[in-house]
């Protein structure tokens, strides 16, 4: 009998991540599904971060295996690339005001914010801009490993930011009556079977891309940016299905 090459043996999570991946998972799921249930807003997303950030809070060893983060960054990138269309493109040039604002206030909202770490803080200038900065924590975190910067000050920052825009935000918005606490439904078809595989293969051409330029959330950005490409041009139309995009 042969022996199991040793580089696949090393590929194999131990029974330690394993079993902290089911307690992840578990702990997400019960927080999704009680946010889902109580008719809060974003419910699965901030249920389940809200329950897995309490819980590392309180000692437990959180984690996820990167394959799976970064294909669920994809399949996330994808779903908003197919919001993309060839009408909306055409309807970009009606709103140049609005989105030149959305751009100012994006980067005005990051150095504003380096700056009053460094300034009321004392932090370093890297790691204020690194915790200032939008993007997804993996992405970050390299960043600030490569530069040298306060990592876990970072981690702080960067968690509390998501949390805030992905649960704390929309829940302000719906107890001050600026909207509903059901999401909008969005008539999106699902594409066909070869669309989907077009789908999948432009959106990890274009992650590896600009993960191989050093992009930050490469996989997210890559995906979003082959799938709007793909519907953009009317190549393809739809998106993934519904059990997916949930």
């Amino acid at each position: 009998m042969s022996q199991i090459p040793q580089w696949v043996v090393d590929a194999l999570p131990t029974r330690t991540k394993t079993l902290q991946f089911l307690e992840t998972l578990a702990i997400g799921t019960i927080g999704g599904v009680a946010f889902l249930v109580a008719h809060l807003p974003g419910g699965l997303i901030s249920g389940a971060m809200l329950a897995v950030g309490a819980a590392a809070m309180l000692g437990r060893r959180m984690a996820v295996p990167a394959h799976l983060t970064q294909a669920v960054l994809v399949l996330l990138g994808i779903s908003l690339g197919s919001l993309m269309s060839r009408q909306l493109l055409q309807h970009i040039g009606a709103y140049p005001l609005t989105i030149g604002f959305l751009a100012l206030s994006t980067f005005g909202t990051t150095f504003g914010s380096s700056y009053y770490l460094q300034r009321v803080h004392g932090w370093d200038r890297t790691s204020a801009f690194l915790a200032a900065c939008p993007g997804a924590l993996s992405q970050i975190a390299l960043l600030a490993v490569e530069k040298g910067a306060d990592m876990p000050a970072i981690a702080v920052v960067q968690t509390l930011r998501v949390i805030i825009l992905t649960a704390a935000l929309p829940l302000i918005l719906v107890l001050t009556g600026l909207t509903s606490a059901s999401a909008p439904a969005l008539a999106t078809t699902v594409a066909s079977p070869l669309e989907l595989a077009a789908l999948v293969a432009a959106s990890v051409a274009v992650s590896l891309v600009i993960r191989w330029m050093r992009f930050p959330a490469s996989w997210l950005f890559g995906a979003m940016i082959g799938s709007s490409v793909l519907h953009g041009a009317g190549w393809v139309d739809g998106g993934l299905p519904p059990i997916v995009r949930s």
